[in-house]
């Protein structure tokens, strides 16, 4: 996804502004969010809920969400926490992955492939490539709607 950031004076060209993402990995594959969603990333020993400056926030563990295989559990989870907004309120939810790999300005995003919208089409925004890697580029508000029906591990 690029922006196009307008200039007042149309005598002055646009720019074309990628849009950053946070990489990270569930199993071997690439995932990103957008990192306008993203308030901060970090490595924790996780059990239920996660506390942030002491504050209790939900958390998600995405491989479930997304009907993926549960992994062995580690010591410290990689939580990438985010920001989503419903009916104008702010809501916090750590995110647990297997690795964050990186923060990049993604290149353009394609609709993504049907092997992509099997796992769960709800959350999928679409995808890009890095080093000829496919990321499935995940939409962080509806990652983390309850309402949203949560894929079958057995389809």
């Amino acid at each position: 996804m690029n922006l196009t950031l307008a200039t007042p004076d149309a005598s002055h060209s646009t720019e074309i502004v990628p849009v950053t993402h946070v990489i990270f990995r569930l199993g071997s594959d690439l995932y990103s969010l957008s990192a306008a969603t993203v308030q901060f990333i970090t490595l924790m020993p996780m059990s239920g809920a996660a506390r942030v400056n002491g504050e209790e926030v939900d958390s998600l563990n995405v491989r479930s969400r997304l009907g993926l295989p549960a992994k062995e559990t580690s010591e410290i989870d990689a939580l990438i926490l985010v920001v989503t907004h419903k009916n104008g309120v702010a809501h916090r939810t750590a995110l647990i992955v297997d690795e964050v790999e990186d923060v990049i300005a993604a290149g353009p995003i394609k609709d993504p492939s049907p092997y992509t919208l099997r796992m769960s089409p709800d959350c999928v925004a679409g995808t890009f490539y890095i080093d000829h890697k496919e990321v499935t580029v995940l939409d962080a508000e509806t990652l983390v709607s309850p309402e949203v029906k949560r894929p079958s591990l057995a389809a």
